[in-house]
């Protein structure tokens, strides 16, 4: 959310970006409750420190929305820009 409050009051192009940042962490986290225990016992073989644990989740996370969503950034942007029309 932190991306939406900095977009307040900016240009809509910078709030469309916001939105699809928001957008692809939702989309993210739905798609990977189910895999959630996987996942969690990947990332403890990572690193024998809980907060390295911490980061190569984080970065595996985004990594993997990014590379799922990339064969569909068309179709992510014409959604971002029907959720939010340029003014």
């Amino acid at each position: 959310m932190t991306s939406i409050i900095a977009a307040i009051g900016t240009i809509r192009p910078a709030q469309q970006v916001a939105l699809a940042h928001v957008l692809l962490n939702v989309f993210g986290v739905l798609a990977f409750v189910p895999l959630l225990q996987p996942f969690t016992h990947l990332m403890t073989m990572t690193a024998k420190d809980p907060a390295q644990e911490i980061a190569n989740a984080n970065t595996a996370f985004n990594l993997l929305c990014t590379l799922i969503v990339w064969p569909f950034t068309r179709q992510f942007a014409a959604l971002v820009e029907r959720l939010l029309p340029a003014d």
